[in-house]
C-alpha cells in the first residue's frame, strides 16, 4: 500500500497519466524521470544552438571621394561610421601609399602624414551628436598648375550579418549628407554637400591641395572662412 501511494505522488508531480505510473514498476517511473533531464538538457543545447546563431548585425555609412584631373581620376578614398570601428587606426583604416600621378589621401590629425588613409571608417555614433573632421590631401604632382574636381555621389548605407560581406543600400540624399561641408581654406570657399556634388580648384603651382570635409554636429554654427 505503501508503493502505491508512492506512486501517485509521483504521477501528480510528473505530469503523466494516473493510469500509466500505477500500471508501471518503480523502474519505469525512473526512465520517464531519466527522459526529462535528458529532454532538459537537448532544450538547453538547443538554446545555446539558437543563441550562437543569432545574427551579429553592424551598420554604418561612407561617402566615397573622387578626384579628376584633365587625364587622371582617382576614386578610392571613402570615409564615414561603421559599428566595431574606432576614431583611430584600426582594421578598417586603409594606409595610403604614395602616387606620383593624381591622388587622394584621408587624414585624421590635420594632415599628418603618418595618419594618411584611403579609407577612415570612424566609430559609430548618434548623427549630430559630435562634430567630426577629415582633413583631404590631394597630389597631383604631374600637373601642378592644373584644374581639379573633387565630387561626391551620394551616401552609400551598409549592413553585416555574420560574414565579412556587406549588404549595401545607396541613397542620393540624407541627414548625414546635410551636415557635411566642404572647405578650401585657401580660397575662401564653403561646400554644402547636400547641395552640390563636387567642387572644381586649381593648384597653385603646388603638388598638393588640402582641404577640409566637416560633419556639424546638432546646433553647430556653419564654419567661416576668413574674407
Amino acid at each position: 500500500m505503501a508503493d502505491t501511494q508512492k506512486d501517485a505522488t509521483l504521477s501528480e508531480g510528473s505530469g503523466e497519466s494516473q493510469e500509466q505510473i500505477h500500471d508501471e514498476s518503480g523502474e519505469t517511473i525512473e526512465t520517464l524521470q531519466d527522459d526529462k533531464q535528458e529532454t532538459a538538457q537537448d532544450d538547453k543545447k538547443d538554446s545555446s544552438i539558437k543563441s550562437a546563431n543569432e545574427p551579429t548585425i553592424r551598420k554604418g555609412w561612407y561617402v566615397r571621394l573622387v578626384v579628376e584631373s584633365e587625364h587622371l581620376t582617382d576614386s578610392g578614398s571613402i570615409l564615414g561610421y561603421l559599428e566595431g570601428a574606432s576614431d583611430g587606426k584600426d582594421r578598417y583604416s586603409s594606409k595610403a601609399l604614395k602616387s606620383s600621378g593624381l591622388y587622394l589621401a584621408i587624414s585624421d590629425s590635420r594632415y599628418s602624414a603618418d595618419s594618411e588613409y584611403r579609407s577612415d571608417y570612424r566609430a559609430f555614433k548618434p548623427l549630430g551628436s559630435k562634430q567630426e573632421v577629415w582633413y583631404l590631401i590631394v597630389s597631383n604632382s604631374k600637373d601642378r598648375d592644373g584644374d581639379v574636381t573633387i565630387s561626391w555621389d551620394g551616401i552609400t548605407f551598409v549592413e553585416q550579418e555574420n560574414s565579412d560581406l556587406f549588404k549595401e543600400n545607396h541613397k542620393d540624399t540624407s541627414a548625414q549628407l546635410a551636415l557635411m561641408r566642404l572647405v578650401d581654406v585657401d580660397n575662401k570657399k564653403i561646400v554644402k554637400i547636400s547641395e552640390d556634388s563636387n567642387y572644381t580648384f586649381n593648384m597653385g603651382g603646388k603638388s598638393t591641395k588640402r582641404l577640409k570635409l566637416i560633419m556639424l554636429a546638432n546646433g553647430d554654427e556653419e564654419p567661416e572662412v576668413e574674407q
